[in-house]
């Protein structure tokens, strides 16, 4: 990270603190501090980095912010998606050892921790000054000891530890794509993205997800009737569901969406108004039509229920002038 400005095209150091204290000798008035204050005064933004580059920040502070909760996962038909970068880690290998016989240390630790429905997404060195990560890369490497670039088939032994072999992004990135070929030969998924892997893991996760069935409750009842057709009568024209625009489905408990007469049309356009009226209208129109229909209703009813009561009061005259 360079501490210098250019002036009047002349390349002129600046040191933040010294440049501070100053300004504090200097200033003579309060209104002369606020006049200097309007300038960035650094040749970079000091909250977001240092001499050495971008700060480093603690990623496990984060996981305070998290309630530990305990629960029982059943792993029987899980896929797995693992990190290729903590894979090469996690996996310890001598010096000594040949490269096929680290490969296969590496297929033996997948197999014994996650089985075979597994894949592997490793981290992409095609241009790594370009990668998202390229500060903390230069970070590490700056910090350890780092070894030359080594050209290495599966048969030769390891030259160097195994840090400093990683320290190398040419030959991680090497060994990777002997990996890759490993894992490949013993049916192990592998992906490798252009440079950082983060996005590529959670889109092979969301690849590899699968719908199960569950006995887990995963709504109420209540709210599952709202979003699908529960009739008892069959999908007539005075259907709830039906007036609130739901199709027959599996759980019409009439039919299970065989033989109603409210099936998915081909084209959902047909079942909403054409001059663009929102939908929340569309339901709260069919609910002012349902309440007329049972005000109707209830008229017929009352209605009936008079007709009745003036039948029985004619007979009663007729009993009483017999």
């Amino acid at each position: 990270m360079s501490s210098t400005v250019k002036v009047h095209e002349e390349k002129v150091p600046v040191d933040p603190v010294l440049l501070f204290q100053r300004m504090s000798v200097t200033a003579a008035f309060q209104d002369e501090i606020e006049k200097y204050f309007e300038y960035e005064l650094a040749p970079y933004p000091l909250t977001l980095f240092d001499d050495i580059g971008m700060r480093k920040t603690q990623k496990s502070a984060i996981y305070d912010c998290f309630q530990t909760i305990n629960v029982d996962i059943n792993n029987t038909n899980s896929t797995y998606i693992i990190d290729g970068g903590f894979l090469l880690h996690r996996v310890v290998w001598d010096s000594e050892e040949t490269f096929n016989v680290i490969l296969d240390k590496y297929v033996q630790y997948v197999r014994r921790h996650f089985g075979s429905r597994v894949t592997v997404v490793f981290d992409g060195y095609d241009d790594y000054t370009r990668n998202i990560k390229a500060a903390e890369q230069r970070r590490r490497n700056a910090a350890s000891s780092t070894s030359s670039d080594i050209i290495f088939d599966d048969s030769m032994t390891v030259p160097t530890s195994q840090q400093k072999f990683f320290a190398n992004n040419h030959n991680k990135s090497r060994f990777i794509s002997m990996l890759k070929a490993k894992f490949t030969a013993e049916n192990i998924s592998v992906e490798q993205a252009n440079d950082d892997a983060d996005v590529l893991i959670i889109e092979t996760a969301i690849k590899k997800f699968s719908v199960t069935n569950t006995t887990v409750v995963v709504a109420p009842e209540k709210l599952l009737n709202t979003i699908f057709c529960n009739c008892k009568k069959g999908c007539s024209a005075k259907c709830g569901c039906r007036k609130v625009g739901l199709f027959c489905s599996l759980a019409c408990t009439h039919c299970q969406g065989r033989s109603c007469s409210n099936v998915e049309s081909p084209t959902l356009e047909d079942s909403f108004d054409t001059d663009q009226e929102s939908l929340l209208g569309q339901f709260t129109c069919e609910i002012e039509q349902e309440e007329e229909e049972e005000q109707e209703d209830e008229q017929e009813e009352e209605g009936e229920e008079d007709q009745e009561e003036e039948e029985t009061e004619i007979l009663d005259s007729y009993e009483s002038d017999d």
